[in-house]
């Protein structure tokens, strides 16, 4: 289990450096190990969900790293590949693993990715293999691309803005994951980008047109989807 959050503005003035992540800002400090246990015990992240699940699941666990960075200009290559590399350490030394659950946020754009979520999923999957699933957890504000979409295995993105589900979209992933790894079965996967952006004032989830749109996601569940973000 490993996380690694950024949302960036490419047209903001300070980078996210190491230091950033180490800060934590509104996140999380940088944590690592089995001290992730107790650092999410009670915040409300998507790392604390998924901690949650998998401890009522009966997984064995292993804590890799988690990072995060308030929004800011693109995470400089220091970071980026710093903190990857440790991700990737971590899951190297675990051995043979069942899944692999990532707490990101879809908007991270590095100095030299401008898809930061679809190079962590690149390299994670490139160490796990094809057959390891790979589920993550998602802010609703992400940037998401076909390349991200086709490497995991599922995904479930936030459905509150303001943001209130972390941990709830953090305990679904998990959930996900925990049922492709006792099913076996890949599920199948469709991903549309629309054509347009909708202003922040009105992606409020309180009131219309998007509380609507959110509220649809249970019925198209109930349809038989997995998991509709």
């Amino acid at each position: 289990m490993a996380g690694f959050l950024h949302e960036t503005n490419t047209f903001a003035p300070e980078p996210a450096d190491m230091a950033a992540f180490k800060a934590g800002g509104g996140y999380v400090p940088m944590v690592g190990g089995p001290a992730m246990i107790d650092a999410f015990q009670d915040v409300n992240l998507g790392m604390t969900g998924a901690l949650k699940v998998a401890g009522d699941s009966g997984w064995d666990v292993v804590p890799v790293l988690w990072a995060g960075a308030i929004p800011s200009a693109p995470v400089t290559q220091d970071a980026f590949d710093t903190i990857l590399g440790e991700i990737l350490d971590g899951l190297r030394a675990a051995g043979p693993l069942d899944g692999v659950f990532l707490d990101l946020h879809g908007a991270m754009v590095a100095t030299h990715h401008d898809d930061g979520e679809g190079e962590i999923a690149r390299q994670v999957r490139a160490l796990v293999g094809p057959d390891v699933p790979i589920a993550a957890a998602l802010d609703l504000h992400g940037n998401i691309s076909e390349e991200f979409v086709n490497t995991v295995d599922v995904l479930a993105g936030f459905r509150t803005y303001p943001h209130i589900d972390m941990a709830d979209t953090g305990a679904a992933a998990a959930r996900l994951l925990d049922h492709v790894m006792q099913t076996g079965t890949r599920p199948a996967k469709a991903f549309r980008r629309m054509s347009y952006l909708v202003p922040i004032p009105f992606q409020t989830t309180d009131m219309q047109p998007a509380k609507g749109l959110y509220e649809n996601l249970t019925e198209v569940e109930a349809q038989g989807a997995l998991s509709a973000s």
